[in-house]
């Protein structure tokens, strides 16, 4: 998978690598190496990150086909 975060450069995510999100930043995730092809057909925002981190440890985890679930 590949992201852009704040409208920036797609950047290629490693397997199982830990993406830190702040409450102002902008994160959508890509299927492609273009990022074209957006992983979640309504991107997920900062607020429903949160909302999904029941524990509160600030770690959520995405699913194929973009299920959210607390880790």
């Amino acid at each position: 998978m590949w992201y852009t975060r704040n409208g920036g450069p797609c950047t290629f995510w490693a397997h199982d690598h830990i993406l830190i999100i702040k409450s102002e930043e902008t994160l959508v995730i890509y299927r492609d190496m273009t990022c074209e092809t957006a992983y979640c057909s309504q991107n997920p925002t900062y607020d429903d990150y949160k909302s999904i981190d029941a524990n509160q440890n600030c770690r959520v985890v995405i699913f194929p086909d973009c299920t959210l679930s607390d880790m």
